[in-house]
């Protein structure tokens, strides 16, 4: 063998040893991300977008503007700050991963991206495996290569007692004068701090002294509520929302998710409504000290 067919095989062989190392390593990133586990994934993408997909939107609106969507964009991201996404569609054919209440992975991509003149948006249309006939509710959907989830998390596994507890001594004066059910709790470490955060969303109630004059039912509200307890044994208690009564949020839908949205490993916390035809969604951060409100959108008449 001379020395130009030596050097062709071995550009041959580190090729298909290249080629092996990069499928490794999807196969890899897919397994952390599907299985939520703790393991830390680096990122190297530079933007990204964030959905909320709803089954109720293929129903309710698609034959209103004359276009089907099924989902609303709610958030962009670039170099790690947060942008105006209206002025950001994504392309067509992007893949993205959705994810249940429950932190169950669906695939898809976008199909189609538009800004209605009535209603806003951006609405989005997508492209899913078979899996999506069997699921009915709302789903969080981001295009990302990085572990969404890089902290243990556990949903719906916290002593409501003892919240509610929390929330009687430790919450605000306004929330300590209602009646409330804890509907979900997730608990995990939002900031990385090594502490766990219990983020709670709790439907609220007004107190039988102060219903609503003109209705027979007591004014009620969902909350999204971030408890804290230090090693120190203090607790404090974060309310991500404004409470305001009404005999009509007795109808309304909520749900939250806890999910690294733009991959540096800081939990994001969004939340999203839903009243007859009246939806909105928000994106919350959390680093300890305070909450902010980075991204919201919505849509209704």
């Amino acid at each position: 063998m001379n020395k130009i067919q030596s050097l062709t095989l071995l550009l041959v062989v580190f090729s298909l040893f290249s080629c092996a190392q990069q499928s490794s390593a999807k196969e890899n990133r897919l397994e952390d991300r599907n299985r939520g586990g703790a393991s830390t994934i680096e990122s190297d993408q530079s933007s990204g977008y964030v959905l909320l997909y709803d089954s109720n939107f293929r129903q309710g609106w698609s034959s209103d503007i004359g276009r089907t969507f099924d989902s609303i964009l709610i958030g962009y991201w670039k170099d790690g700050s947060w942008e105006s996404y209206e002025e950001n569609l994504p392309p067509i054919d992007q893949d993205i991963v959705l994810y249940t209440p429950m932190m169950e992975t669906i695939e898809a991509s976008i199909s189609d991206a538009f800004i209605d003149e009535f209603l806003g948006g951006p609405f989005l249309a997508l492209d899913f495996s078979d899996e999506i006939q069997n699921f009915e509710g709302k789903m969080i959907g981001v295009n990302s290569d990085w572990d969404t989830t890089p902290r243990p998390m556990d949903i719906e596994t916290e002593n409501l007692n003892w919240i509610l507890m929390d929330i009687r001594v430790y919450g605000s004066a306004q929330l300590k004068d209602m009646s409330m059910d804890v509907l979900k709790t997730i608990s995990t470490d939002l900031d990385g701090n090594g502490e766990a955060e219990i983020v709670c969303l709790t439907k609220v109630f007004a107190p039988v002294y102060d219903y609503n004059a003109e209705s027979d039912v007591p004014g009620a509200d969902w909350v999204t509520l971030i408890i804290e307890r230090t090693k120190q044994d203090e607790v404090r208690i974060y309310q991500l929302d404004e409470i305001i009564l009404s005999p009509d949020w007795h109808l309304a839908n909520a749900e939250i998710w806890c999910i690294d949205l733009n991959g540096d490993e800081s939990i994001e916390i969004v939340e999203a409504r839903d009243y007859y035809e009246f939806h909105s969604y928000v994106i919350y951060s959390y680093d300890g000290d305070k909450c902010e409100k980075i991204s919201s959108n919505g849509f209704g008449v």
